[in-house]
């Protein structure tokens, strides 16, 4: 039987972009950003329901480039000092 969970580098990369949306709307919720799963996807889609407070679409804007910057950099080895570059990118 074939691990189907065993997947290339180029497939992973495709995955997490295509999961983008809902890793970035599951990642707000656990910070206590009161957002919707629509609303995220009009935020990551440049669209603004008016239902985003601009406090929260910093919040959303800093997960968003934290992901870009994890799929970007996907070949650093994960340190301490990696770590703490996905977290700047958070609280920027």
């Amino acid at each position: 039987m074939k691990n189907k969970y065993n997947m290339t580098k180029e497939e992973n990369i495709f995955f997490a972009k295509r999961k983008l949306v809902d890793n970035i709307y599951k990642s707000a919720n656990l910070e206590g950003i009161a957002v919707t799963f629509a609303d995220t996807y009009s935020f990551m889609n440049n669209v603004n329901t008016g239902n985003i407070s601009i406090d929260d679409m910093l919040k959303l804007k800093g997960l968003k480039d934290a992901w870009e910057f994890v799929i970007e950099s996907v070949d650093e080895n994960l340190t301490i000092e990696y770590i703490k570059k996905v977290h700047f990118q958070i609280d920027m």
